[in-house]
């Protein structure tokens, strides 16, 4: 079911024009086609305070906003990914025997790098929660192009433009952040293997293993 604010499926109206469907029913595994393509006609109702001057245009402004949206949302996976396999690796460390426990220090430094990220991304939990005012994160820029124009059909307005140039230069860098934390997670993930630690999520020896 949808939330409160969204619904089960959100993306932009489609544009005025001929479009096409086919519909398959899958069940175990198997496909049967239930309905061929079938052409379709789809209009606008001329409801409009302020019609769109440019339809291809303001189209592809949102399909821009849909892809970042798409990245910003598997950019939370990730990090979560992340998350875990620190916290993992850090159990490793403390638990199995004749590791170089210098590393700690790195796991530390790289906790706090995927902190920052998340703020950067998501914002301050902590300051949000005690109702303290912050700069808007990248998630929450996406969030108000969307909520502004998903379902009305005007032209987007300069604000919108500004926020999204603002959203994706910001989730530029970040990628560049995140790229960087995972290779120092790499580069540690290496030293556990040379030790022979069994497994933390994203590695494990039983792929190395052969019969003797």
């Amino acid at each position: 079911m949808p939330g409160r604010y969204s619904e089960a499926s959100n993306g932009p109206l489609a544009l005025p024009g001929k479009y096409f469907i086919t519909m398959h029913k899958v069940e175990n595994g198997k496909s049967t086609l239930l309905v061929d393509k079938t052409p379709f006609e789809c209009e606008w109702l001329n409801q409009l305070s302020t019609p769109t001057d440019d339809k291809a245009a303001r189209l592809s402004f949102q399909l821009k906003v849909d892809q970042l949206r798409k990245a910003v949302d598997a950019s939370s996976e990730v990090l979560e990914e992340d998350q875990k396999r620190l916290e993992f690796i850090e159990s490793a460390f403390k638990s199995y025997p004749n590791l170089d426990l210098s590393y700690l220090m790195k796991l530390n430094k790289l906790k706090s790098s995927l902190k920052e990220i998340k703020i950067m991304l998501y914002g301050d939990q902590s300051l949000s929660s005690r109702d303290i005012e912050q700069k808007e994160a990248i998630s929450s820029k996406v969030g108000i192009i969307i909520w502004n124009m998903w379902r009305n059909r005007s032209n987007p307005t300069v604000t919108n433009k500004k926020l999204y140039e603002s959203a994706s230069n910001n989730f530029e860098n970040l990628i560049i952040d995140m790229q960087s934390l995972d290779n120092s997670i790499k580069e540690i993930e290496k030293y556990l293997e040379s030790k022979q630690v069994p497994f933390t999520p994203g590695r494990g020896l039983i792929l190395n293993w052969k019969k003797e």
